[in-house]
């Protein structure tokens, strides 16, 4: 038996146009943080190790979903990757079980 399939198109640029947009939209807290938006192509892991190679970082810090077993094994995991091959230290933040439940906690401890 053959499955069917269904052939997805996406327009890259209005991609990236969004990325930009929602980019735009984060600030730091703290007026005195420098921030700079650099969008790239290519693969996660090689993307972010170049970025940090090209700006000579000091740190990485970098979101994870804290997959394990199974799940992390066919999914992959781009922090890991980039926590063996980067030249500098890197800090993982595991995404809480309900993404939004720190928002609170976050938006108090900078108001500190």
């Amino acid at each position: 038996m053959v499955g069917e399939g269904t052939l997805v198109q996406y327009d890259l640029e209005e991609l990236r146009e969004e990325g930009r947009h929602k980019l735009d939209d984060l600030r730091p807290v703290d007026p005195g943080v420098h921030m700079e938006t650099v969008i790239r192509d290519g693969t996660a892991p090689a993307v972010i190790l170049d970025t940090a190679d090209d700006c000579k970082a000091d740190l990485i810090v970098m979101g994870t979903h804290g997959r394990t077993g199974l799940k992390r094994l066919f999914l992959g995991s781009v922090a890991e990757l980039v926590l063996r091959r980067a030249h500098c230290p890197v800090l993982t933040v595991k995404e809480p079980a309900h993404a939004g439940q720190h928002s609170g906690a976050l938006e108090a401890a900078a108001s500190r």
